[in-house]
């Protein structure tokens, strides 16, 4: 029960390489299936009738789509070398925030690192590949992925040493927890809409596609070490 409770958290928080092609694929197509009941019905379809069934429906429902577009929607499930980017025929395109240099209380800076965030990968949007696979496969599908380290740090310096007592036990589901689970959403759910934004409008400015998901958890734990930041969403690590 343990393990399986360890990989259904990491599965859910789409942090390492936990491999479900439904699943990939439903979360790769989020400019279509955008909301939850829409990837549950397309995972179940996947799942059951199989992949050309899934593939019918999402033509019939969506589309219609070019027959290389369509092949391109549904084979994104390969990973990048850390495993927290989904894609086909695709390079990371990432960039971090250090939380853990951020005041909690002052939202303009945490937008401004977060729309800078943003800019820095939106920009590389206009980058032509010379390999035409890799072109192709970002006209269908631009990657970016605007993460951060050091979150841990800034949860401490926002709700102090009630929070950090609720963590070390287990982030329990009382009363307090919620109240801890609904600030944090609201700090990740600010970010997240932000990015998106600066994103989506860079990319409607200069005539390029949007990318369907902006956000992502990366591996943080040596660019961390340039700030001294608790790596990714993790406590610090021993010594």
């Amino acid at each position: 029960q343990t393990v399986l409770d360890a990989v259904t958290k990491q599965f859910h928080s789409g942090e390492g390489a936990i491999q479900f092609a439904p699943e990939a694929i439903a979360r790769s197509n989020a400019d279509i299936l955008k909301d939850d009941e829409l990837r549950k019905e397309f995972i179940e379809i996947y799942s059951e009738q199989g992949k050309d069934e899934a593939r019918n429906w999402i033509n019939s429902s969506y589309g219609p789509f070019s027959e290389e577009e369509l092949d391109h929607r549904m084979s994104r499930y390969g990973l990048n070398p850390c495993g927290e980017i989904l894609g086909n025929d695709f390079h990371c395109n990432l960039a971090e925030v250090h939380l853990n240099q951020i005041d909690p209380e002052n939202f303009e800076e945490q937008k401004k690192a977060f729309k800078a965030a943003a800019l820095s990968v939106a920009c590389l949007l206009n980058h032509e590949f010379e390999v035409e696979r890799y072109r192709k496969s970002r006209e269908y599908d631009p990657i970016v992925g605007v993460s951060f380290t050091g979150l841990f740090d800034f949860c401490v310096h926002a709700f102090g040493t009630p929070w950090l007592k609720w963590w070390e036990a287990g982030r329990p589901n009382s009363e307090e927890g919620k109240a801890f689970k609904e600030k944090e959403s609201k700090f990740l759910d600010s970010w997240r809409k932000i990015v998106k934004e600066t994103v989506w409008e860079y990319c409607d400015k200069h005539n390029l596609r949007r990318p369907n998901r902006c956000t992502t958890v990366q591996p943080a734990g040596t660019k961390s070490l340039l700030t001294g930041a608790a790596p990714g969403w993790h406590p610090p690590k021993a010594q």
